[in-house]
């Protein structure tokens, strides 16, 4: 069975996933020296949105994660996970890094909320923007 599996079958999933985003949530923030208001301000949420999260009595969204990730140069899964609970190279999660990226977009699609689904679309559309600025520079030099 692989770890994947062993951690959907624990009890109380939910509370133990929230828990493990808040103690990987402030190891990353003073990490970085910042503060609850620094690291709110970045992500783009309330001070007390950030706090709870932290505290573990928020159930924080998929897009506040991704930013977190790109606050911290990190994974999603390193937030998610914890930075000694990565799934190893063999595990199935990797294999989904061998999907199309049409592949991978439509299980997102699937996946998200509605309410996350507007600010994921923002999101690969600012990808989409910066990847054709660099483009249009390569192109200057």
């Amino acid at each position: 069975m692989s770890w994947w599996i062993k951690y959907i079958n624990q009890s109380n999933l939910m509370e133990s996933i929230i828990q493990d985003i808040a103690k990987n949530m402030r190891r990353l923030r003073k990490s970085k020296g910042l503060t609850y208001k620094q690291a709110a301000k970045e992500l783009g949420i309330s001070l007390t949105q950030y706090t709870r999260t932290e505290g573990g009595t928020a159930n924080t969204s998929i897009i506040t994660i991704a930013k977190a990730a790109l606050l911290y140069q990190v994974s999603i899964s390193e937030i998610v996970f914890g930075e000694n609970n990565l799934p190893n190279k063999n595990s199935s999660i990797h294999t989904h890094q061998k999907k199309s990226l049409k592949q991978k977009l439509q299980e997102l699609e699937r996946l998200i909320k509605d309410e996350d689904k507007e600010m994921t679309y923002k999101l690969l559309d600012l990808l989409t923007v910066k990847d054709k600025l660099r483009r249009l520079e390569a192109r200057r030099n």
